[in-house]
């Protein structure tokens, strides 16, 4: 539901990584003013630990400086210790914690951000 939203909404970005027509993965992204939020990456389970995750994150980035926002941030479970990994190669630096963000474990969303400026 919130990829097809994301679709239809002109504050919306989605970057898609592609091998000709497959698609590999894809990273959305919402623009509030000068703020830049990362709703959702994923990359196709046979496709990951190739770097494409990186890049997208990285296109991401290009994305959002150019368009002059003040920084990027996104949500990350603690348990997911690949995408901490990543964020933190980008320059993403923790800076809180949503107590109960997640369901299905329930888990808390740390808050990683890059500022630009």
């Amino acid at each position: 539901k919130s990829l097809s939203d994301d679709l239809f909404n002109t504050g919306s970005i989605l970057l898609v990584a592609r091998a000709g027509e497959k698609v590999l993965g894809y990273i959305g992204m919402r623009f509030v003013l000068d703020e830049c939020y990362i709703t959702n990456i994923a990359v196709t389970l046979r496709h990951r630990r190739e770097g494409i995750g990186k890049k997208l994150v990285i296109q991401a980035c290009k994305e959002a400086k150019g368009r002059e926002a003040v920084f990027i941030t996104l949500e990350v479970r603690p348990s997911n210790e690949a995408a901490l990994r990543l964020y933190e190669e980008c320059g993403f630096l923790k800076e809180g914690m949503r107590t109960n963000f997640y369901t299905s474990p329930d888990e808390d969303g740390i808050i990683m951000t890059k500022r630009f400026n």
